[in-house]
């Protein structure tokens, strides 16, 4: 596996410096000669935005690459899913076999753990973002 993850897509809308590009997440359907007449589930599209350096030469509907690190995908995940995961199950632990708690209110203090969690990953949205970043290139010459 590579360091870098890149996506094929489409350019849907540019403003300052931010690009919005569609791309199609195809996991099973990817090499079905069907794949464009069919609903899948596994077929669907997302829309990346993406903070260029320059949005020179670029326009909507240019076929672009964007890419990024896969540490950044590792820490986007661990911050959104992982760290809250260990946050959710700990307090829960802590309350229910530390504390004594029933398991409604350990529920409830491992739910309510998570509304200072992602408080504090709103708060760091810029160094996240600085973390997570995504490179554009257009694929017109190509």
């Amino acid at each position: 596996m590579g360091s870098v993850i890149t996506k094929e897509g489409i350019v849907t809308e540019i403003a300052g410096s931010r690009v919005w590009v569609r791309v199609l997440r195809a996991s099973a359907c990817g090499g079905c000669s069907l794949s464009g007449h069919c609903n899948a589930a596994e077929c669907r599209t997302n829309v990346i935005t993406v903070t260029a350096k320059s949005t020179d030469g670029l326009s909507v509907g240019d076929h672009v690459r964007i890419s990024t690190a896969v540490s950044a995908i590792q820490l986007a995940l661990w911050v959104g899913f992982g760290f809250p995961l260990v946050v959710l199950v700990g307090l829960f632990a802590a309350a229910r076999y530390g504390l004594g708690l029933a398991e409604h209110l350990s529920a409830g203090i491992g739910l309510l753990s998570l509304i200072p969690y992602y408080i504090v990953v709103y708060l760091c949205r810029h160094w996240i973002g600085r973390k997570v970043h995504f490179n554009i290139e257009s694929t017109k010459h190509e």
